[in-house]
């Protein structure tokens, strides 16, 4: 299971890394809905009897149904920017977050997350909290090119709501990250 898992963030980081081309313009652009607190409307998204997600409305929701037995049950992806195949460098201001029900006990993903980090990528935070009043736990992760916020909910005894943030070195893109795996409300 821990290879499976260190395979599924390579290869993420592998697409994030490789299907974005890069645009004419390079600058950062603070003012596209990456403060929280510039964020003027927001939009719901619910996957009937599983759980419910809040994001900038301007942003774009790609969701991926998995089949039966797959792991992960569910994927989402939220991005600020819409995704385009092809040009193999992403855009300095690209926040990118996978949202997706793991097979396994919190205490089981949270231990495979802890020991699978990529090399050249550190543990720089990691903090307790509750997400929709069930326990979590947030983990911080500083790369070479990327960081990456990752927030795991007990959803089940046996499987975990995982929500995985990646930015590049863009101190801006915080707050919005924050917020979005903040509105994340299990359906019961």
């Amino acid at each position: 299971m821990k290879l499976k898992l260190l395979l599924a963030i390579v290869v993420t980081n592998l697409v994030i890394l490789n299907a974005f081309p890069l645009p004419a313009q390079q600058g950062i652009s603070t003012s596209f809905a990456q403060n929280s607190a510039e964020v003027k409307n927001w939009q719901p998204y619910q996957i009937p009897n599983e759980f419910s997600i809040r994001y900038p409305s301007s942003w774009f929701l790609e969701r991926s149904p998995q089949p039966a037995g797959a792991t992960p049950r569910e994927l989402l992806i939220i991005t600020n920017l819409k995704p385009t195949l092809g040009g193999g460098r992403v855009p300095a201001n690209l926040i990118k977050t996978d949202v997706a029900i793991e097979p396994d006990a919190f205490e089981t993903v949270v231990n495979q997350m802890l020991e699978s980090v990529e090399p050249g990528t550190r543990l720089t935070r990691r903090g307790k909290t509750k997400v929709g009043g069930r326990e979590a736990l947030r983990l911080w992760f500083a790369g070479a090119n990327t960081n990456t916020i990752i927030t795991l909910i007990r959803y089940n005894a046996n499987e975990t709501l995982s929500l995985k943030s990646y930015y590049q070195k863009n101190n801006s893109a915080i707050p919005i990250i924050q917020s979005i795996h903040g509105s994340v409300r299990a359906i019961e």
